[in-house]
């Protein structure tokens, strides 16, 4: 389905390209800044800020402020003060409390007990006009109110009412989103049956949104509660807790909850906020302005008051799309969230754009608020994501390369992916085995605002990773890229907000990379507008396709090592890039690391090693020679050096795609503690759309978990001396475990497997060890230098000799060489002799020296090359 806005830029970028035209204008509608006139709250600085460290609260306004919403939002904690003037009916003449309708109105307003003792709506609580007490049992919610009554001030204090504060969905002079008190007790008092019921309570009553700013333990009655509201459409927000520590509290470290932490004035993790991965996200929780008891106001600090914060925005989406479930109201408010602090959002690569401080990052409830705008819909609207910031629209989020990391896909090794793990469904990587099949699952949802047919099908499709990638050919098998449809199913009628996971087994091509795509086909309401010859384009404006190119690899001990075509290779997978169009085009490719991936890349601990066919090699090589960046090796083989390297201007001729395996051997010497690394293989094209920052063709995706282990050193053993002609055995030590040994040469040429060798150099030579660890392709290396001596002594005859003395030598290759007899220091004599260096031979009078111990020395070149013991009698 095309994007209407998408297309309207579109437009004006083609007419600023025409040479006809001089200058193209795109009007837009003025955007007044919405500012509430309640006193005390410009003192909450965290709703507009000079320094935008804030949540454009503002700025949400002017799209949504919850006026005459029928958006209902429960409080489940310590109590709520009803009565309070900017939350209850007031001088205003207008209330935020929820008023149950099935209850008949108490004859004193302000006074629980002066209600009827009759339970009007059967739901088990009498006279429940105003919510329910539950820790006592009581209609009465005002009891133990402090920590309530500051949240729900801030989800839905009176807003614009010239009064008190603002709450984030609180109206605009007159009724906002209504809140339901359901009183579970005070702190350190409360039951977690208490707040089970009060789950279940507003879920009966048609609460949208359950705010718990407490943390507990889980019971299994509380995790059927959770599900049971998840699954009746209810977004459920919890505080991460105030112990800053790892892990998040419970529920908020539930996947159906999102799991909110603090920030301060400086948009980091407010210390005492905790964090780690089942965090979704973050808001403000220093000095949260709200309503207190008895008609005060004050300010609190805590994740308690950053998570009613999340929810009242939850509550504003809602008000704009009322269509919208929990999946998508939780995809959107992470996917807008921004990356603020400083963190790194990608800690863990199996869950891209998540920081392990602010997981998602800090709310902006702008964005979030406008992701629910423009998903407003009546018909029907089936979607999946292409990455984590995708709101699920049609061009959802600002192209770049890594379209096509679709979190709505992912593979199992075994029919395990309906089970929820790290709030995240994780992939694997594939562990092979015999006739094992491999497990892949799509997740499916409906943002539309009507129920989908169920003739609507889900087709998923495999083909070679590949930086580049058109529909159909590359799909169906007939673009050479082994493409094939893995299965078709029919998804089952989904209401408005309701999301599916379908199953398909697969059994793919052992060794080879593989790319999955999944489309949304058959539906006559919701088609997909295909653009020829351009997948980018295909997965990007329609949010019915999404692509996943990604690899994982878990490295660990006794992981299997690919084997391909009998030889095995190093840890990796292959990619194809190049053309896929009639005519010779030019591109960059680029590797690297994530720019702001900490600690080492992944090329500073790891071989990083690009393995090429005969056509690869032919085609790229002119692209890698004479670089410092890139190492030239074996067998059409090259290392890369630096985080980035990239080869611009490739030229490929038309039609033309070549596979380069991207493999990786950790080093035991460089290793650190970090465990995740990410790497990338990109294309685009090398000419830039002058309407365009880059053009991205696509990208595959290598994500790489090692494991700690215990590290071994390569030891070549001691330089060794010979003679020319001598035979040399040269041996390694042996680590204490499995491994192969290589020895190369000094042009690093293989020439021997194997912990020891025999050689006879000519000349003298450095060997290189190798040793590669079975269980997880490990590796360290080592060196050591055989020395041929081209000049030295023979044997001395006779010794002792008392008069002649027979010296052999060899120095036939030297300009000039002498010998020197020394005696010892106490009897010290020296004498030289000129060498003929042609010859081999020289005779010597000694009867002139005193008896004693000498020392004979050939000198050639003026160096010292050789010495013997000699005894005078």
């Amino acid at each position: 389905m095309s994007n209407a806005q998408g297309s309207f830029f579109d437009i004006a970028r083609m007419c600023a390209s025409n040479a006809l035209v001089e200058k193209v204008s795109v009007s837009s509608t003025l955007i007044y800044m919405q500012t509430s006139n309640d006193p005390v709250s410009s003192n909450a600085w965290y709703y507009n800020n000079v320094n935008d460290k804030d949540i454009d609260m503002h700025e949400a306004w002017n799209i949504e402020t919850g006026l005459g919403s029928q958006i209902l939002v429960a409080i489940i904690d310590s109590g709520i003060d009803w009565a309070h003037e900017d939350l209850g009916m007031g001088t205003d003449g207008y209330q935020n409390i929820y008023l149950n309708p099935g209850e008949d109105a108490w004859i004193n307003v302000d006074t629980p007990s002066t209600g009827n003792g009759i339970d009007d709506d059967n739901n088990g609580y009498i006279d429940d006009w105003k919510g329910w007490n539950f820790h006592d049992n009581t209609n009465d919610t005002r009891l133990n109110a402090g920590h309530g009554t500051h949240t729900a001030g801030i989800v839905s204090a009176k807003t614009n009412n010239n009064k008190g504060v603002a709450g984030v969905a609180g109206g605009w002079g007159g009724s906002g989103c209504k809140i339901i008190p359901c009183g579970a007790g005070p702190n350190g008092q409360s039951m977690v049956e208490e707040a089970v019921d009060g789950i279940l309570y507003a879920v009966a009553l048609g609460a949208k949104v359950i705010n718990m700013s407490f943390g507990s333990g889980a019971t299994a009655e509380f995790e059927d509660a959770i599900v049971y509201a998840y699954e009746h459409g209810v977004v459920i927000v919890a505080s991460a807790g105030n112990d800053g520590v790892q892990p998040v509290m419970y529920p908020a470290n539930h996947p159906f909850v999102i799991g909110v932490g603090a920030t301060e004035y400086a948009d980091l993790r407010r210390p005492n906020s905790n964090y780690g991965q089942h965090l979704d996200m973050a808001a403000p929780g220093l000095e949260i302005i709200s309503t207190q008891e008895l008609d005060n106001y004050g300010s609190s600090s805590g994740t308690s008051f950053s998570s009613p914060m999340v929810a009242g925005v939850a509550a504003l989406m809602l008000s704009q799309n009322p269509c919208l479930g929990p999946r998508q109201i939780q995809d959107m408010l992470t996917a807008t969230s921004e990356k603020v602090g400083g963190y790194y959002y990608n800690y863990t690569p199996l869950i891209p754009g998540k920081s392990n401080e602010l997981g998602y990052g800090r709310l902006n409830a702008h964005d979030a608020v406008k992701a629910a705008q423009l998903s407003t819909g009546q018909g029907i609207d089936l979607y999946m994501r292409d990455r984590f910031n995708d709101t699920g629209n049609d061009a959802g989020y600002i192209f770049t390369w890594d379209y096509d990391e679709s979190p709505d896909i992912w593979v199992r090794n075994n029919p395990d992916g309906f089970v929820v793990e790290n709030q995240v469904h994780e992939a694997q990587s594939f562990e092979y085995g015999p006739n094992d099949p491999f497990y892949v699952y799509v997740r499916v949802g409906n943002k539309g605002c009507t129920p989908s047919l169920g003739t609507e099908t889900l087709s998923l499709y495999r083909s070679v990773a590949s930086t580049l990638s058109g529909w159909p050919g590359d799909w169906n098998g007939m673009g050479g890229q082994q493409g094939a449809v893995i299965g078709t199913q029919t998804i089952p009628v989904l209401e408005p907000g309701e999301s599916i996971i379908l199953e398909f087994e697969w059994a793919p091509i052992y060794n080879i990379g593989h790319c999955l795509l999944a489309r949304i086909e058959n539906s006559t309401q919701d088609p997909i507008t295909v653009y020829p010859d351009n997948m980018a384009d295909d997965i990007y404006r329609n949010n019915n396709i999404a692509m996943r190119n990604v690899f994982i690899h878990d490295i660990y001990p006794g992981v299997q090592k690919p084997v391909i075509g009998g030889i095995v290779y190093p840890y990796g997978d292959f990619v194809a890039v190049g053309n896929r169009k009639d005519v010779k085009m030019d591109y960059d490719l680029i590797f690297k690391s994530p720019d702001d991936e900490p600690g080492n890349p992944l090329t500073k601990e790891a071989e990083v090693v690009l393995i090429f066919d005969n056509d690869g090699w032919d085609l790229l090589y002119p692209y890698m020679k004479d670089r410092t960046d890139i190492r030239i090796l074996r067998d059409q083989r090259v290392q890369l050096l630096s985080r980035e390297v990239k080869l611009n201007k490739v030229s490929f001729p038309a039609q033309q795609r070549v596979s380069i395996y991207v493999s990786y051997s950790f080093l035991t010497q460089e290793v650190t503690n970090k465990s995740t690394f990410g790497y990338h293989v990109i294309q685009k094209y090398s000419d830039a759309d002058p309407n365009a920052i880059e053009r991205w063709t696509g990208a595959v995706h290598y994500y790489i978990t090692k494991y700690e282990r215990d590290p071994f050193k390569a030891r070549a053993g001691a330089d060794k001396s010979i003679r020319e002609g001598d035979v040399v055995t040269v041996t390694a030590n042996t680590i204490q475990e499995n491994a192969v040994y290589n020895w190369y040469d000094e042009s690093g040429e293989l020439i021997y497997s194997g912990s020891s060798f025999t050689a006879t150099p000519e000349i003298s030579k450095k060997y290189k060890l190798e040793v590669i660890a079975d269980a997880d392709g490990f590796k360290d290396y080592d060196s050591m230098e055989v020395k041929v001596n081209s000049f030295y002594l023979n044997e001395l005859t006779p010794n002792p000799v008392n008069d002649l003395l027979t010296v052999n030598y060899h120095a036939s290759d030297a300009n000039q060489a002498f010998l020197m007899i020394v005696g010892s220091s106490n009897n010290y004599q020296s004498s030289n002799y000129v060498l003929n260096t042609q010859q081999s031979q020289r005779v010597i009078d000694v009867s002139q020296l005193a008896t004693g111990h000498y020392q004979v020395i050939l000198v050639c070149n003026g160096q010292v090359v050789d010495t013997k013991s000699l005894v005078v009698n």
